[in-house]
């Protein structure tokens, strides 16, 4: 999707979740469900533009900085709920 090609994944829930509308999700069992969405790409433009710029705005919604501040705020909110009456067990203590 960043570089502008268009998506097709699969129907499984984190990815559908990550590429919304932005790419054609296909059964990764079903070998004729593939074939038909190649081809719709390869010969309709009208959808093969639709989903490089839907790929370009989607894309646009994450990234590894957004991602970040994020967690920050989860390990935030979790210090002044449980502080540091809570300690987390470590398999390597």
């Amino acid at each position: 999707m960043a570089c502008g090609c268009p998506v097709i994944t699969s129907t499984a829930p984190a990815i559908s979740e990550v590429c919304g509308n932005a790419a054609i999700q296909v059964d990764p069992q079903s070998i004729a469900e593939l074939s038909q969405a190649i081809r719709r790409i390869a010969v309709d433009d009208d959808l093969y533009q639709k989903l490089k710029h839907d790929g370009f705005e989607q894309n646009a919604r994450f990234s590894w900085e957004r991602c970040a501040k994020e967690t920050l705020v989860v390990y935030e909110q979790a210090m002044k709920t449980y502080g540091s009456r809570s300690k987390v067990s470590s398999p390597f203590n």
